[in-house]
């Protein structure tokens, strides 16, 4: 394999990282808020005010990890503070501490994974009573969890509110009667208590590995990993990816080594019937798989501990760098940049000047072809630079900056597209046209191609907001697309879009405002992940990047290109717009 996922110094630093994570994390002392439906109680008052829930002093100096149970003769609102308290950390003594709070009805009915809201650090919670008497507890959502481990980010502005119902028990001590399944806790908290899970599967040639991030409690990190690997990938990237595990198959067991730091994995028998090469792309996976998550060095697979042989594909791999340096147009030809500011032009001034173009995309391939947008926005140019040839493509209104895949396909829409995504091969000269309903009420602001070719994203501006989806890609068995998976919204906190690009196989940074922004910055969001800010150009227009986020370059307003490099932008090259990088 060309990756070696194996290396102790990556999973040093990744252990390294995730220490620096948990001693951030116990630093806050946190409250808790956990969905709830209503439910009627007596014996509370019928009103109150609004206040604010702060976090309670530290406990010897951290975050109460083994918090108390009830204390006799406290009050309704004391249970349901301690109550948060207690399910915010419940995964370290499976919620018995916290199940103490409730009605052993309530005890008995409460799921508490079956959803995790995640807050922000920063944010404090406000409680009130409502008219019933019931507490309701708020605070601003960042984003959520579901019980197969799939996090989405919340909408910006969105907030989380919940409502406990209380009863006196036996005793005459207040406990909780009635909540909705389900936790909440601070990012911080639970970076602590979860763990980045990306599990790779096979694409539909079984010549990349496509990653589904999940997140699973740090506890029992090997067998949630292995567990999920053998279900399969979910619905969003049905017909997009599989799985080389056998439907029948399932986990026997799975540790880690602590002395030689190797997963051992024991299948059933239903891994038994499997080839070779498919042994091989099922020991990709579990490898690639289990090197992300940082929970060991290497992989041993096994069926009734008997060990599987076969390796790996030589060309299976989770993502394409497409390398070298930027193209980018400087009086509208197209020119290669290197970072210390020198250009070579690529076609004759006298083919593409007449062309006006102002949107320039590459393919992949030495030399690769290129694709332009001209004429205002409404002419669609191929550049073939081996043969220093120009073919109208299409035109249109407002065509949006076209995006390669690996396949050869060059995919486009207009701004009004009405749902329709226009493909064309410029190998084959075939063309098609897909649809995805969800851009076609709106105003479409960009599209991009995954470097291996199996997903898309694609940001369009609706009356109520900009909305960015994901979706895998379907192909038939000679690579053609036809047609798309389920949609999944990301970025949902990126309020308007300039640009977008790819940087890794999990990994999109956006040139977009994002909450409250005032002006335009850099955001960095996992698919399946968090949307981060990164540090930006001032007035900046576009951003390309290959691999990594120091592989970024940005266009400002002046046309001034920048190159990021160890968290520092510096200039390298002016008069020129549209950087692209193969995609």
């Amino acid at each position: 394999m060309r990756r070696r996922p194996t290396v102790l110094g990556k999973t040093e630093r990744r252990l390294l990282r995730e220490t620096e994570v948990m001693m951030k994390a116990i630093r806050f002392f946190v409250c808790l808020f956990a969905t709830a439906v209503l439910s009627a109680c007596t014996g509370l008052p019928r009103a109150g005010e609004v206040v604010t829930v702060r976090r309670g002093g530290q406990l010897s100096g951290g975050i109460a990890l083994n918090p108390k149970g009830p204390t006799p003769g406290a009050s309704a609102q004391e249970v349901v503070h301690s109550f948060l308290r207690a399910a915010s950390v419940g995964l370290t003594d499976d919620f018995a501490t916290a199940r103490q709070f409730l009605t052993k009805q309530a005890s008995q009915e409460w799921n508490p994974l079956a959803s995790v809201g995640i807050y922000p650090d920063s944010q404090s919670q406000t409680a009130s009573q409502t008219p019933t008497g019931a507490f309701r507890v708020s605070v601003s959502a960042l984003a959520a969890l579901d019980r197969e481990g799939k996090l989405s980010s919340a909408d910006s502005g969105a907030t989380v509110s919940q409502e406990f119902s209380l009863i006196r028990d036996g005793k005459g001590e207040w406990r909780i009667g009635a909540l909705s399944d389900g936790i909440a806790m601070p990012k911080a908290l639970f970076d602590s208590l979860y763990r980045r899970t990306p599990l790779y599967f096979s694409t539909f040639n079984d010549k990349y590995l496509l990653p589904e991030v999940r997140w699973f409690p740090r506890q029992g990190g090997i067998v949630n990993l292995a567990k999920a690997l053998v279900k399969g990938p979910g619905e969003n990237f049905s017909g997009v990816a599989r799985s080389a595990v056998p439907e029948n198959t399932e986990v026997l067991n799975a540790d880690v080594d602590g002395k030689t730091g190797r997963a051992k994995i024991n299948l059933s028998a239903g891994a038994a019937s499997l080839s070779d090469s498919e042994i091989g792309v099922l020991k990709a996976q579990f490898a690639y798989s289990v090197a992300e998550a940082g929970l060991a060095q290497s992989v041993e697979l096994t069926v009734n501990g008997t060990v599987l042989g076969g390796e790996a594909p030589e060309e299976l791999s989770s993502y394409t760098d497409p390398g070298g340096d930027p193209v980018v147009l400087r009086d509208g030809v197209p020119v290669k940049i290197t970072q210390n500011g020198k250009g070579k032009t690529l076609f004759p001034e006298e083919s593409v000047k007449p062309l006006q173009l102002t949107d320039l995309a590459l393919g992949y391939g030495d030399p690769p072809l290129g694709a332009g947008v001209g004429q205002g926005g409404t002419q669609l140019s191929l550049l073939d630079f081996a043969k220093k040839k120009v073919t109208s493509v299409a035109s249109g209104n407002h065509i949006l900056t076209p995006s390669f895949d690996r396949a050869g396909w060059m995919w486009w829409s207009e701004s009004k597209t009405e749902g329709k995504i226009n493909l064309f091969n410029p190998s084959s000269g075939s063309r098609t046209v897909l649809n995805l309903p969800q851009i076609g009420d709106g105003t479409a602001q960009g599209l991009k191609v995954s470097r291996e070719g199996s997903r898309l994203v694609a940001a369009v501006r609706k009356d109520d907001g900009l909305y960015c989806y994901l979706v895998g890609i379907l192909r038939d068995g000679s690579g053609r697309p036809t047609g798309f998976s389920k949609p999944v919204r990301i970025a949902q906190a990126v309020t308007e879009l300039k640009d977008m690009v790819w940087i890794g196989d999990t990994r999109l940074v956006f040139l977009a405002k994002a909450d409250n922004d005032t002006g335009f910055g850099l955001y960095e969001e996992e698919v399946g992940g968090f949307l981060n800010p990164l540090p930006a150009v001032g007035n900046p227009l576009r951003v390309a990047g290959g691999k990594g986020k120091d592989s970024l370059v940005v266009l400002n307003s002046s046309s001034d290109l920048f190159g990021y490099s160890s968290g520092v932008w510096r200039k390298f090259a002016s008069g020129v717009t549209s950087p692209a990088f193969p995609g």
